[in-house]
């Protein structure tokens, strides 16, 4: 199984956040990542103040009500990510002025540079991906998410499987 489909199967699905702006939805991300992937290195409020200072340099949406924030912070020999989605959608200073629905926050080992731009790469093309968003706001458990993410990764492996050079 790919990096990518290893990734999926280890991240943390939070259907329907509910929050009132950015920095609240940014501290749940941080405190769910670190509670549901048992991170111990470093406290909740030092991932919020990393992710506020990687929000300083540049919103991390996407486009089309999607954000990644993201961060390089600890040794850990892995990557996490969570993917979240908020009901209602949040104000997230997007470039398209999209309120974001959903959220994937990553952490990312401070000593990945390449990797670490072909990981969000993989994802950015996961997301972007003709019906990776579709519905996605209906699903109501963690399960149901887990599940529609990895089928999306399975359906662009079986779109690109003439490809062996791809991302997957």
């Amino acid at each position: 199984m790919s990096y990518l489909k290893n990734l999926l199967e280890s991240a943390v699905y939070v259907p329907k956040i509910k929050c009132r702006d950015k920095k609240e939805l940014l501290r749940k991300v941080a405190h769910l990542m670190i509670e549901k992937h048992h991170l111990i290195n470093f406290t909740e409020q030092e991932l919020l103040y990393t992710f506020l200072r990687r929000e300083s340099l540049g919103s991390t949406t996407g486009y089309r009500g999607v954000a990644m924030p993201h961060c390089r912070l600890g040794q850990y020999p892995m990557s996490y990510v969570g993917f979240f989605t908020v009901d209602p959608p949040v104000d997230f200073d997007s470039l398209d002025r999209e309120p974001v629905f959903l959220i994937v926050g990553l952490i990312i080992p401070e000593c990945w540079t390449d990797r670490y731009l072909k990981l969000v790469a993989c994802l950015a093309e996961l997301l972007f991906y003709g019906p990776a968003l579709s519905n996605i706001t209906q699903l109501e458990t963690p399960d149901q998410l887990k599940s529609h993410f990895i089928k999306v990764a399975y359906e662009i492996e079986s779109r690109d499987s003439a490809h062996p050079d791809g991302i997957f």
